[in-house]
């Protein structure tokens, strides 16, 4: 038996990080009916800061919350790209650049982004402690299997559960992420005397990068990259190393380090995926890192995620035949952000050679690349259009 199509009025989606949140607002805000599963038991102000470029919060203004986040965080006025001596490689004036597109630079703490989005979400939308265990697709609605034995019935389904996302697996299977050959540490630290609220730096070294951005008028979050094997063992306090590896390194990073609690620094592996050709199939579909996960070299992942979600929202709402409108979502998000997954790798290649900054040294008379930030940043890549 055939069964008509009808638009979609039942949206279940896997994750309630970032991405799926956004997904959450920019549906209810289409008035679809939706619900977020998420295998932790809270949503909690964890993490460390995070960059949202200009494209990011034009989504986030789209889905209402651009505001509230810049509250929680810092404008960004300039951005600072050096070698680990100090030398100037490349200036981005993001206070202009902000005028000409309509949208500031944000740096906020991972964590209260996360809050400003779960507190447009609606009553009762988010159940936690609740992992998507399987998914079963009939011709009119998707059926997820929780953890628990509970059923949940919907007319479309999206994976926005992250890297090691349990639908992607289901839709494409199992494979462990692609490591880039080196580890990033993280942490968030007071702000020392001298550094303003306003300016982002990024400090290439040898095989190695550190760089900073301020998420209040107190605080600033800080990274760390090194080339090393993928099993490099995980040191208990990693913080001497840090401290030795860059105590020669040009201001503010020795005061960044040294104002550091052992305690909040945390490591991670550096890792992508190959661009997928189609993300999902019939009424299932990717977000996010499920679909698309880059290397942080851009600060885009945070932002592609965003446009995903206000883009899914766009196509999905109203849609007569609900597979199709995935398609579409898919057909507009995917040469977008496979071509930044790309971008992104090419540079952390680049920026973590033994003389990578050198040759940035060499080549910083050459002017900036404005068509790419242009491509970046357009007004036209937020939405359907």
């Amino acid at each position: 038996m055939n069964v008509p199509n009808t638009p979609a009025r039942r949206v279940i989606v896997a994750g309630g990080g970032i991405g799926g949140l956004a997904a959450a607002v920019a549906l209810t805000r289409r008035g679809l009916d939706v619900t977020v599963v998420e295998r932790a038991d809270g949503i909690r102000e964890l993490g460390a800061g995070i960059t949202i470029q200009i494209n990011g919060m034009r989504a986030l203004d789209r889905l209402g919350v651009a505001d509230a986040v810049a509250a929680r965080g810092s404008v960004i006025a300039r951005a600072g790209i050096r070698t680990w001596r100090g030398d100037l490689l490349s200036a981005d004036p993001l206070d202009r650049l902000a005028a000409e597109y309509g949208s500031p630079c944000v740096g906020v703490h991972r964590g209260r982004l996360q809050a400003a989005l779960l507190a447009a979400v609606p009553a009762g939308v988010v159940r936690l402690g609740a992992a998507v265990a399987d998914v079963a697709e009939t011709a009119d609605g998707v059926t997820v299997r929780l953890d628990d034995g509970t059923r949940l019935r919907g007319d479309v389904l999206v994976g926005a559960d992250g890297l090691h996302s349990t639908v992607r697996a289901r839709l494409h299977g199992p494979a462990e992420p692609d490591y880039a050959g080196y580890t990033i540490w993280r942490a968030v630290c007071p702000t020392p005397p001298g550094l303003g609220a306003d300016e982002i730096g990024v400090y290439w070294g040898p095989s190695c990068r550190f760089g900073f951005v301020p998420i209040s008028a107190t605080e600033t979050y800080w990274y760390a990259t090194q080339v090393q094997p993928y099993d490099a063992d995980a040191e208990p306090d990693p913080l001497p190393g840090l401290r030795a590896r860059h105590r020669d390194w040009a201001a503010p990073v020795p005061a960044l380090l040294a104002g550091t609690d052992p305690g909040a620094v945390f490591r991670t592996p550096i890792t992508d995926r190959e661009p997928l050709d189609r993300w999902g199939r019939g009424r299932v579909t990717l977000l996010g890192d499920a679909a698309h996960p880059m290397t942080p070299n851009l600060g885009q992942g945070c932002c592609q995620a965003l446009e995903d979600a206000v883009t899914l929202a766009d196509v999905l709402a109203g849609a007569p035949d609900p597979a199709a409108a995935l398609r579409r979502y898919e057909d507009l998000r995917a040469p977008r952000t496979a071509r930044i997954v790309r971008m992104a790798r090419d540079l952390g290649r680049r920026g973590h050679t033994p003389d990578g900054w050198r040759e940035a040294l060499d080549a910083a008379d050459k002017p900036l690349d404005e068509d790419a930030r242009r491509w970046l940043y357009a007004p036209d890549t937020v939405g359907a259009g």
